[in-house]
């Protein structure tokens, strides 16, 4: 399977929706009663990935470019409730945000970022 596909198209979608609802308009009465079916959508995502690791280091048997992307997209699903039903998915992401490989690839990542001019300096 690739893992990297699986981060972007399966799961990122419904567990960014979850984060965003929360995260943005969680004092809104209509992410209040949208939240559910949101959260349930992002366990059906969740909950393969969890099986799939099992006791599992990595999803790949080793740290690769699939594991650099699954993390990243669930290091979104790390602020919300859901973490508690998922602690596999928990340990995996600590495991791989702790390791070098994942810390050079953000720092590459986010270098990015920082060479941009500021567009308020203009």
């Amino acid at each position: 399977m690739s893992w990297v596909i699986a981060a972007l198209n399966s799961v990122e979608p419904d567990v960014w929706a979850y984060a965003t609802l929360n995260f943005f308009f969680s004092g809104q009465e209509w992410a209040k009663q949208a939240s559910p079916i949101y959260k349930e959508n992002a366990r059906k995502r969740l909950e393969p990935v969890a099986a799939y690791l099992g006791g599992k280091d990595w999803l790949e048997g080793e740290f690769s470019a699939g594991e650099v992307m699954m993390i990243s997209v669930l290091r979104i699903f790390m602020r919300n409730e859901l973490t508690a039903d998922f602690q596999t998915i928990v340990a995996y992401v600590a495991r791989g945000d702790a390791g070098p490989a994942f810390q050079r690839a953000l720092a590459s990542h986010l270098a990015d970022f920082e060479a941009q001019p500021d567009p308020a300096e203009g």
